[in-house]
């Protein structure tokens, strides 16, 4: 028996979705922990695409229980809209999906708050999800949780119908996780967003208004830390981040990201209006350079659709995620993407404007937008590795590139991702 916890350890979008999937048939709980229907985590099934954005990962395993525990804010029309798209698509869901009782619940008067406060000045999804949290924390007459919903009368007509929808899957998530603990079962923790979108340890004020951290599993789920047994971080192997914010590795800088904060600029748009991906990753110029990696590895927010703005592997940024979540192993998503590429380089210190080096990630975001990466620069390889499943069969450049990271953070990597599918997957050490 192994409790594991998921953590995503850039801006999210690393590809927990995907990673999970993969571990869930191995577990008997799959249990999300933090955020809501900010995030959105993509899996691949029978060929199809799918995207969730409140339900765990592990839905379409039948052996499977999956909870939103307390630490979840829940959106009623989404939380309804993903219960009946599952249901079309034949998911039984009875005794195998559970919502805490004391998870916080997002009402119409929060989204209409979170859009006229705080969308332009912090990039956030406008989604509801900080004046929910916001309300929780300072114990505010429009904080509600599940439990509320059913000793209230409601007059809103939105919780009256959710109050419905959500009774049968209501429940003590923490008594549950423990007993099924108890039972000697195993337990798998998906963490939404990523390290540097937690609220303490994040590009502050540039983040998530919860714990996306490791830690965060054992608040956001009612469970104690020595249940856990093995925390996998998931890295892109390049970066990318969704909104405002510092980025030291992004390409094009200031220009980008302005690019990036425009949202009718969509997958579409630059389909029509730029050379092919392959093109323009061998161009000098850093902002068709990250426009060509974008295309490439589809990086459009899986929530939002906002274009993500793109960047090299930062080793300050890993090294600082594997200490803060405490990583016994690394997951690399999206190693193919960097395929084609004739040089990869990787920051592994900031130079400071006194001309002195940290190898430590700032606190403040104003320290953070003034430093300069230094980075190392790697051989690219030719050819697709999408087809690679076993470590071998990667080029020495793409084995030496991961090698590079495993010696920065002296962290193992037990999975490299080739592709968006299941099986274009390497598992070079068993989780």
């Amino acid at each position: 028996m192994t409790n594991t916890i998921v953590v995503g350890c850039q801006f999210g979008d690393e590809g927990k979705g995907k990673v999970v999937d993969l571990l869930a048939p191995s577990y008997d709980a799959i249990v999300r922990y933090n955020g809501g229907n900010n995030a959105g985590h993509t899996i691949y099934r029978n060929g199809e695409k799918h995207i969730f954005h409140l339900i765990p990962s592990g839905v379409f395993h039948s052996n499977t229980v999956n909870v939103l525990g307390n630490g979840v804010v829940i959106d009623p029309l989404v939380f309804e809209e993903e219960i009946r798209a599952l249901q079309k698509m034949g998911a039984s869901l009875e005794g195998r999906l559970f919502v805490s009782d004391r998870a916080h619940v997002i009402t119409p008067q929060h989204v209409e708050k979170d859009i006229k406060r705080a969308k332009g000045r912090l990039g956030t999804t406008g989604r509801g999800i900080g004046p929910t949290y916001a309300a929780k924390i300072a114990r505010s007459e429009d904080a509600i949780r599940v439990a509320d919903l059913f000793d209230s009368i409601l007059k809103d007509p939105v919780l009256a119908h959710f109050c419905d929808v959500v009774r049968p899957f209501a429940t003590d998530t923490s008594h549950l996780l423990n007993q099924m603990h108890a039972d000697e079962k195993s337990l798998l923790f998906e963490g939404a967003q990523g390290t540097f979108l937690d609220v303490d340890h994040g590009t502050y004020p540039y983040v998530t208004s919860s714990n996306a951290v490791a830690g965060g599993a054992c608040t956001g789920a009612g469970i104690g830390p020595t249940l856990i047994q093995r925390v996998l971080g998931v890295v892109k192997a390049y970066t990318t981040r969704v909104g405002k914010g510092p980025f030291a590795t992004e390409f094009g800088g200031e220009q980008a990201a302005a690019y990036c904060d425009d949202y009718s600029h969509t997958a579409g748009y630059e389909q029509e209006h730029f050379e092919p991906a392959e093109r323009l990753l061998r161009s000098q110029d850093q902002f068709l350079f990250g426009i060509g990696l974008r295309k490439k590895g589809d990086e459009y927010g899986a929530t939002t659709k906002r274009p993500r703005r793109t960047g090299w592997l930062d080793l300050v940024m890993l090294r600082y995620a594997c200490a803060v979540n405490g990583l016994t192993d690394l997951a690399i998503t999206k190693l193919d993407v960097l395929g084609n590429i004739p040089k990869l380089q990787v920051c592994n210190v900031y130079e400071l404007k006194n001309c002195s080096i940290s190898l430590r990630f700032p606190a403040h975001h104003a320290a953070l937008s003034a430093l300069q990466p230094v980075y190392s620069t790697f051989p690219g390889w030719e050819g697709d590795i999408s087809t690679a499943r076993h470590y071998n069969d990667l080029p020495l450049e793409a084995r030496t590139y991961l090698e590079a990271i495993e010696d920065s953070v002296k962290v193992p990597i037990s999975i490299v991702s080739v592709g968006p599918r299941p099986e274009q997957t390497i598992i070079k050490r068993k989780i």
